[in-house]
């Protein structure tokens, strides 16, 4: 079924742009359509060249973050404007949380661990990573945009197609 598919559009089209797309409107089997392909190229009856494609996608930790907040972000915000005990703050947002959160939030000096009290060091923040994961999520393009190695909250999925 793929060959005779893939053989009738090339009669009245010169090419097609992207088999995973083709294969998805006409209702074949990707793989199948790749073997066919392959073979009739093998043939000399068509060309092809690989198209390398990378999409996105969040892992379970990623779509907390994304709709939640990151960790950091999530930390400062439980932190109320005249402080909180460490150990009432690591109750109210978790030991996981509490652990990244804090770590983050004093790396990007938004807040001050004292013996007694958890203080903001700001008024507010912003959440680039929540913003970042965000448009992740919905598939945007995320050329010039600065990436840091760090949490695998959205691994690269490679996928070779013709």
């Amino acid at each position: 079924m793929a060959e005779e598919t893939l053989l009738g559009f090339l009669q009245s089209h010169d090419e097609i742009s992207h088999s995973g797309e083709f294969a998805a409107s006409k209702g074949i089997d990707h793989s199948e359509l790749l073997n066919v392909i392959k073979s009739l190229h093998g043939f000399r009856l068509v060309d092809a060249q690989d198209i390398k494609s990378e999409k996105w996608i969040l892992t379970e930790e990623g779509e907390a973050y994304a709709t939640s907040g990151s960790p950091e972000v999530q930390f400062f915000l439980a932190i109320p404007p005249e402080g909180i005990s460490r150990e009432e703050l690591q109750r109210k947002v978790g030991g996981s949380l509490y652990s990244i959160g804090s770590s983050q939030a004093m790396k990007k000096k938004w807040v001050e661990l004292g013996k007694l009290l958890v203080c903001r060091k700001v008024e507010s923040v912003e959440d680039r990573v929540r913003e970042l994961l965000i448009k992740i999520k919905d598939g945007q393009n995320l050329e010039g945009l600065l990436f840091k190695k760090g949490t695998k909250l959205c691994p690269k999925e490679n996928k070779g197609s013709n």
